[in-house]
């Protein structure tokens, strides 16, 4: 019997690739982790407002003072006059964000071709294999014709070992 094919189209395993790679998930943590510091940043214009409390007890002390203390503040802080620091800090961690973003990007494409250039080479490769096959067949040759069905499993295992490499390496550069 002939194996089937690879698969009928790339799409599938590029999917598959891109949903199983480590290091894209990587990228794309850092560019969700950038997008919420920048907005952390963004929000650094706003103003802040703090409460704070104290209470205590004095044990040595005049007879005319009270032996317990209590107060309360609030200060509000207006970021106004800061030379431009936090619209700085900001536009930084915009740019940044954006950064990761294109180079979670620019992983996916990479990987998305490594994969589709690899299911092409397995296709190809299983096509001439069967064509062998085919041809052994007709000639009608038993022992040949086994050993090229063995060949073509061989061939078409090693191609799909060839794909889940291409999804599961880390790309270069």
């Amino acid at each position: 019997p002939l194996p089937g094919r690879i698969a009928d189209d790339a799409q599938t395993l590029v999917e598959e690739a891109l949903k199983n790679r480590p290091d894209l998930s990587v990228a794309k943590l850092s560019e969700s982790a950038a997008q919420r510091f920048a907005e952390g940043e963004k929000k650094l214009r706003y103003p802040a407002v703090s409460l704070v409390g104290v209470v205590g007890a004095v044990p040595i002390r005049q007879q005319n003072l009270s032996s317990q203390y209590s107060a309360a503040g609030v200060n509000i802080t207006l970021p106004i006059l800061n030379g431009g620091l936090f619209g700085a800090r900001r536009a930084e961690a915009e740019f940044r964000a954006r950064g990761a973003g294109k180079d979670a990007e620019a992983l996916s494409i990479q990987i998305a071709a490594n994969v589709r250039v690899a299911w092409l080479e397995a296709d190809r490769e299983a096509h001439v294999a069967r064509t062998v096959f085919v041809v052994t067949a007709a000639e009608g040759e038993p022992r040949s014709r086994q050993e090229h069905a063995s060949a073509l499993e061989s061939h078409t295992s090693s191609a799909l070992h060839h794909i889940e490499r291409a999804g599961l390496d880390e790309c270069d550069g």
